[in-house]
């Protein structure tokens, strides 16, 4: 788990929208990743923002982003959640299993990079988070999107960030904004009119940065997400949003097992 150029850039465009990130969790302590030709471009982002005159003078030689990257976005404190304490998290779980209560609505921001793929049970990870996050509090990803195969479990898409990051789920979505060779594209939910959201090919790897903000303290998932072009197809058929069937809220059951 770790802040490469495109993560950099996207904690500039989340301190950017809403300020000191307050208290912060990092799902997986996020360990610092700039490749030497990402330097220049790195410290370009960094003075443009105003956060220092260069990433150098800002971690030395840290590896580990919470030492003094994160803080320099206000982020304090800063708490790791991850299954081993291997690396010095702080909070010790394995995220295939729902959180404690204890833990929920504890934070201002979260930053997920690199973790999800990882995690077999995604809508339980996912759940975690949201519970986690308080009221108003926003959500970053850094999603593994094309050409990581291998990588982890998964290669996650934008339909994902669009279905579930919905009021039902006490959530509005923000942003998707799609990474490659350093240019950021910027997404549009196109589900709701028919539209499937695929983009296809890209040259290189691609990320996926995602941020929601918390509205409300529900439980998420009481009904299964659905594809938005299959809701849609389903909506001009039968007039309904999916079949009930697929409706039914299994999902906080799941989540609470265990």
């Amino acid at each position: 788990m770790g802040i490469a150029l495109t993560g950099l850039t996207a904690l500039i465009d989340l301190h950017g929208r809403y300020g000191a990130f307050g208290s912060t969790l990092q799902v997986g302590r996020q360990g610092i990743f700039i490749a030497d030709n990402e330097r220049v471009a790195a410290d370009a982002a960094i003075v443009a923002r105003g956060l220092g005159n260069d990433l150098a003078s800002i971690v030395g030689t840290d590896h580990f982003a919470d030492e003094h990257l994160l803080p320099r976005f206000g982020a304090a404190p800063v708490i790791a959640a991850d299954a081993s304490a291997y690396e010095g998290a702080e909070i010790v779980h394995d995220f295939n299993d729902p959180i404690p209560e204890r833990h929920h609505q504890q934070f201002d921001t979260i930053i997920e990079f690199g973790s999800l793929e990882h995690i077999f049970n995604v809508p339980v990870a996912i759940a975690n988070m949201m519970a986690m996050l308080k009221v108003g509090g926003r959500i970053l990803h850094m999603w593994p999107a094309n050409n990581w195969l291998g990588h982890g479990f998964y290669q996650l898409g934008p339909e994902l960030a669009f279905r579930i990051y919905q009021p039902e789920n006490g959530f509005e979505f923000i942003s998707a904004r799609l990474g490659v060779a350093g240019q950021w594209t910027d997404l549009v939910d196109q589900g709701p009119d028919g539209i499937r959201n695929e983009r296809g090919y890209t040259a290189g790897t691609a990320d996926l940065a995602v941020i929601a903000v918390k509205t409300a303290h529900v439980r998420p998932f009481q009904r299964w997400p659905q594809q938005g072009d299959y809701s849609h197809a389903w909506h001009r058929v039968t007039g309904t949003g999916a079949p009930s069937s697929l409706q039914e809220g299994r999902g906080w059951r799941f989540w609470r097992r265990g």
